[in-house]
């Protein structure tokens, strides 16, 4: 989805095996406005994901993508980050919750406090739905953001992974 509608008749042409004539058709329809670009280009991951793989997994990545981007739904497989509050170090560890950029460098989300701060003024980071809106935002397990033992963290359009308190886990 992300390739300019000006080269999506390109990629067309030279990866699919698309009649020349239907071509044409498609170059009308974008001329005249007559067709939603993003139509086209879902038929043209279709035949792509067909063509390297079968029609169940090209229905399948086009569920995911109407899901997970257009309906901004949480993926049904998602990454677990198991992760012990108890170990991050004391000034990763406040009194009250932990500092979630910091949780988002352990769990990989982000290279550094100064992106994952970034991420968050952006409104790019969400825990079991809810937006953060500050950079000083913490997390307390159980008090700005409050959640149970297991919850879902969203990091951008893409990044998903399901933290697990590891202190909680009775062994």
């Amino acid at each position: 989805m992300s390739i300019p509608d000006s080269l999506m008749m390109d990629y067309f042409e030279l990866l699919t095996d698309v009649p020349d004539q239907e071509l044409d058709e498609f170059r009308q329809e974008l001329a005249h406005e007559a067709v939603n670009p993003m139509e086209l280009k879902k038929r043209l991951a279709r035949g792509i994901v067909t063509q390297l793989y079968n029609k169940k997994e090209a229905s399948k990545a086009e569920e995911h993508f109407r899901k997970v981007v257009q309906e901004k739904e949480i993926p049904e497989e998602i990454p677990e980050k198991r992760i012990s509050f108890k170990d991050l170090s004391p000034q990763q560890m406040e009194t009250t919750g932990v500092y979630i950029p910091r949780l988002l460098v352990v769990i990989d989300f982000a290279k550094s406090l100064s992106e994952a701060n970034r991420l968050i003024a952006q409104g790019a980071v969400s825990i079991n739905g809810e937006k953060l809106t500050r950079n000083s935002a913490r997390l307390k397990i159980g008090s700005v953001i409050e959640v149970g033992d297991e919850f879902v963290i969203k990091a951008g359009k893409r990044r998903f992974a399901r933290v697990i308190n590891t202190d909680k886990i009775k062994k």
